[in-house]
Order: C-alpha cells, then sequence, then structure tokens
C-alpha cells in the first residue's frame, strides 16, 4: 500500500488552512483506469 511519514519538530511548523463538515474523495476510476483522486464535497 502507499505510505505517508511526516515529521513535525516544532508548532511553527503547522498551518491549519481549513475546515469542512463535507470533505471526501472520489472513489470512482478514470478513462485510463487509474484512481480518481479528487476532492469531492
Amino acid at each position: 500500500g502507499k505510505e505517508f511519514s511526516l515529521s513535525v519538530f516544532s508548532a511553527s511548523q503547522i498551518v491549519k488552512l481549513g475546515t469542512s463538515l463535507d470533505y471526501g474523495v472520489c472513489k470512482g476510476d478514470r478513462k485510463d483506469g487509474t484512481s480518481c483522486s479528487m476532492v469531492i464535497n
């Protein structure tokens, strides 16, 4: 699977960009067969 790693050394490295109650990611497939990764509302 896909792995992700994040290291934070101080609070000043974190920025809150916004919030969303209805955040989601497309679960369909594209015409070329790859998975859709678009953010949806």
